[in-house]
């Protein structure tokens, strides 16, 4: 009974959300002072706004700096909005790394899957791929992750893909691009 009111009331508010008043909603958010970098469209006039961002700093490890002339994390990222300016879902990829100047020494990286709304779900990693390394000059992370928009009783009903690209360097310089 539950399940069906809830479902009955989802709908409806779904209903009520038109693109115009996502227009709206989109211009007050504007006008309140948060900006966006990228708007991803969706089904029946749904739009997700994203942030994308990144972090760069040391790693305080004395058993990673030995022997080595820096080591860094750098985290970059995207994270999802609601036409009310609400985070629904963020995904980031984090690279710890180690350098000598011309060689990385050591790099590990991870994927982090957030989901903040419990309208949202991640379904895992759809790419995921790396080159170079320890010993090379650089270090490059690709991945690529599946979440979607729930409805209780119908499951997903629209997703999105967020990409990463990082590639970290021996010399200690950084960079990379997101999408989807």
């Amino acid at each position: 009974m539950f399940r069906k009111l809830f479902l009955i009331l989802t709908l409806v508010f779904a209903m009520v959300v038109t693109p115009n008043n996502l227009a709206y909603a989109h211009e007050e958010a504007q006008k309140g002072g948060m900006q966006y970098d990228d708007v991803i469209n969706g089904p029946n006039g749904k739009v997700l706004y994203v942030n994308e961002y990144a972090t760069i700093s040391p790693v305080e490890d004395v058993g990673l700096i030995l022997a080595v002339s820096g080591c860094f994390s750098f985290e970059l990222g995207r994270i999802y909005y609601n036409y009310f300016g609400v985070p629904v879902a963020a995904y980031s990829q984090r690279i710890y790394w180690c350098y000598n100047g011309s060689t990385i020494t050591s790099v590990s990286h991870w994927h982090i899957p957030e989901v903040y709304h419990f309208l949202y779900r991640y379904n895992g990693l759809i790419a995921d791929s790396h080159s170079g390394g320890a010993g090379y000059t650089y270090f490059n992370a690709y991945s690529q992750a599946n979440f979607c928009e729930y409805a209780p009783g119908l499951g997903c009903i629209w997703y999105f893909y967020p990409w990463i690209s990082q590639t970290v360097y021996g010399n200690g310089s950084y960079g990379g691009s997101t999408g989807g």
